[in-house]
């Protein structure tokens, strides 16, 4: 005979009402993320209602995550990265709150799913890929693959300007995972990474026919004296480390980039 009270069962039955806790919470911050939205168009303290409303999104993405609803979590996911495109704005003008409110509005329908028992969510999938189409169809997605966070934020901090979406690597078959899978418009690379060199991923990313094969590729180097053979390996522009790297990195990206 099985024991309700066990461990187990008492475990699971917390961990249902939490569960149904977060579901019956969610229309308030729903709510409230909808003000929030509302208020960035309005330039209504940007910078500070701009926190409020991605740190609101992570945290039900985070929730959603630990309950095992990972149709919000996929949402939120989406959300967090058009958020993050438009950090560096100080104003939203209407159709970019508009694209903000439509995230609102498929968490409510996920929401509404939930609630009536269903776990079939094909709809909304389908309708958040058409609105991915239509948010990130002029950014440009940005692969740096490296061990130095300093390079990261130089590259971030000189194409801000631009609708840029960043995606990192710190080691070359971690990068050739990604390469696989995502789609990307350019990538900055070094040439000593763990596991695999940063030639190698770009031979083999050359080699792979996929869908980054034909990728704008930058190396980055400390060191002019390594002869590379950039007509071999494909490699659309060799950028030296040094005092020149800000005005280089944002020239290279405006010869290979034309958005």
């Amino acid at each position: 005979m099985s024991n309700s009270n066990s461990p187990k069962n008492t475990m699971e039955s917390i961990l249902s009402v939490l569960r149904d806790d977060y579901i019956a919470d969610l229309p308030v911050r729903l709510q409230e993320m909808e003000n929030q939205v509302l208020s960035l168009e309005e330039n209504h303290k940007f910078e500070e209602q701009y926190e409020a409303l991605f740190r609101n999104v992570h945290s039900i993405k985070g929730s959603a995550g630990t309950h095992g609803l990972f149709i919000l979590s996929r949402i939120c996911h989406r959300f967090e990265d058009h958020l993050t495109v438009k950090k560096q704005s100080t104003v939203l003008n209407h159709q970019e709150a508009s694209h903000l409110l439509l995230f609102v509005d498929l968490l409510v329908s996920a929401r509404e799913k939930i609630t009536q028992g269903s776990d079939i969510f094909t709809a909304i999938e389908q309708k958040l890929e058409d609105l991915e189409e239509q948010v990130f169809k002029d950014v440009v997605k940005i692969l740096v693959v490296g061990q130095s966070c300093s390079i990261i934020r130089v590259i971030s901090e000189v194409l801000n300007e631009y609708p840029i979406q960043i995606s990192t690597s710190s080691d070359g078959l971690q990068s050739l995972d990604k390469l696989v899978h995502d789609k990307f418009d350019l990538m900055f690379i070094g040439m000593e990474l763990p596991m695999l060199n940063g030639f190698s991923v770009i031979a083999a990313t050359r080699m792979s026919k996929s869908i980054n094969s034909n990728l704008p590729i930058i190396l980055l180097t400390s060191n002019m004296d390594i002869k590379v053979d950039t007509s071999s390996l494909a490699i659309d522009c060799v950028i030296q480390r040094d005092a020149k790297l800000v005005a280089n990195i944002e020239s290279a990206f405006k010869n290979l980039i034309k958005k």
